[in-house]
């Protein structure tokens, strides 16, 4: 063998091998990262909540306690009336979706949920009147700033204005 056909064969390896390596390096293209799921979005706002909780400055051990059971015994009183909204809700559409749609007990249902969110309101606010009592005077003036955005969420109220425009994208253009 000759110098030249060594030398071509030498040539023609190297260059297969730099082509069978570049097709699979073509073929190992990084995708496009997935987007994270909702569950991680709902953790990551859980975190951020307990994180930016409102906070009232100088409570005391007790004071925690006290407002924590507040905070229980209210949960726990408005949870079946929860239970029975939700029921309302679902027998609403249940008769809304009807073939023959019986109005009488359309409107009877719209009645019993605008009834049963009142008591809610009514036994969320009692709970927070009776935080509000056990608070000092500069403590009340915080406890009402902070959590008057989240009393309005709890009781159905939305912000109305520029944030609300930018909260809900189906709202953006409309006036």
């Amino acid at each position: 063998m000759n110098y030249k056909t060594i030398f071509k064969s030498l040539f023609l390896t190297v260059l297969f091998a730099v082509g069978v390596n570049s097709v699979s390096l073509a073929q190992q293209t990084k995708q496009p990262p997935k987007r994270p799921q909702m569950n991680h979005w709902r953790q990551h706002n859980r975190m951020w909540r307990h994180k930016h909780r409102p906070m009232i400055p100088d409570l005391s051990d007790t004071l925690k306690k006290q407002i924590k059971n507040i905070m229980l015994n209210t949960r726990e009183t408005v949870l079946p009336v929860q239970n029975k909204l939700r029921e309302a809700r679902a027998h609403l559409r249940t008769l809304a979706t009807a073939d023959n749609a019986d109005m009488q007990a359309i409107n009877q249902t719209i009645e019993n949920i605008g009834n049963l969110k009142v008591q809610i309101a009514k036994q969320r606010l009692a709970a927070y009147e009776n935080i509000r009592k056990l608070l000092n005077e500069k403590q009340r003036v915080i406890f009402d700033t902070r959590i008057g955005m989240f009393l309005a969420h709890k009781t159905g109220h939305r912000m109305r204005g520029a944030w609300s425009r930018h909260a809900w994208p189906g709202m953006r253009n409309r006036k």
